[in-house]
């Protein structure tokens, strides 16, 4: 603050000290506005107080390490005037968003959403970009080539490869993109999921399956970690390869077959499994 500069504290409410909360968000408002009003909010200014203790409260636009909080602001005062309609969300807010809804989980993304008006997307935009991404999972689908392109950008070529399951559960849905049903066991063939298995246009072939297809209680999935060369300092995150519904029918044999379509593959797009892994639902296959 230049000691120079005049400021005018007529205008401030005789209670301006005493006002917390609400209260003085709503004097703030009506004294600078709302766009103000939103700065200080997010920075959880919510008194006289606070106000006098802060230095700079435009700080986070001018530090570099904040660049994603300013933009972050920025959407939100931005979309904050506009109608529901006129949102509009930059690149980094977009990314921010992903990771948060798939870390964080659907409910957990929108009670976030509802409470920080116009700071994410919509659901609809949420599973539009989703969609439009290049990492789409198809049940059933080893993503060899996928992998290939992931490790040509961090300069991998061996790893491990791990298999493991997790309970889900049981509930069969339509997927659009693929004009099948999932949530069934997989079909397998030499041990190896069959992809888009249950593709129909009948009714009567869907109640089939209804009436005689187990629902699948397990996910299966297949992780690649690749290892770091000698002068990376970090490891790459790990690649999710496949993933698939299950019963708990897999014996060491089956487990053993699949290991060897992964290594045989992962050869010819010019990657080398140098180990495999297994969890404790696994595990115990292999000990009877």
């Amino acid at each position: 603050m230049n000691k120079k500069d005049v400021y005018d504290v007529s205008v401030l409410p005789d209670n301006i000290f005493t006002l917390k909360g609400e209260e003085f968000f709503h004097a703030i408002r009506s004294l600078v506005g709302e766009v103000i009003c939103n700065i200080l909010q997010i920075q959880m200014i919510d008194s006289a107080q606070n106000f006098l203790n802060t230095v700079d409260v435009f700080e986070i636009f001018n530090n570099k390490k904040h660049l994603f909080v300013s933009s972050f602001i920025d959407t939100i005062t931005k979309n904050i005037v506009k109608s529901k309609q006129g949102y509009r969300y930059d690149d980094s807010v977009k990314d921010f968003a992903l990771v948060l809804y798939i870390l964080g989980g659907k409910q957990c993304y929108d009670f976030i959403r509802i409470n920080i008006i116009g700071a994410l997307p919509n659901l609809t935009t949420i599973n539009k970009l989703i969609s439009n991404a290049d990492s789409i999972l198809t049940e059933g689908q080893f993503r060899f080539a996928a992998l290939k392109e992931y490790l040509d950008t961090v300069n991998v070529r061996f790893g491990f490869c791990a298999e493991d399951c997790t309970g889900v559960i049981k509930k069969v849905k339509y997927d659009v993109t693929t004009n099948s049903f999932i949530g069934f066991v997989t079909k397998l063939s030499n041990e190896v999921p069959i992809r888009d298995c249950y593709q129909t246009d009948s009714f009567e072939q869907l109640k089939f399956w209804f009436d005689n297809i187990e629902k699948a209680s397990l996910l299966n999935i297949h992780m690649f970690q690749p290892i770091p060369q000698s002068n990376q300092a970090n490891a790459p995150a790990s690649f999710l390869i496949s993933a698939y519904g299950v019963d708990s029918t897999s014996t060491a044999i089956d487990i053993i077959n699949r290991w060897i379509y992964l290594f045989n593959n992962c050869i010819q797009n010019q990657i080398r499994i140098i180990g495999f892994s297994t969890g404790k639902i696994f595990a115990s296959k292999f000990s009877s």
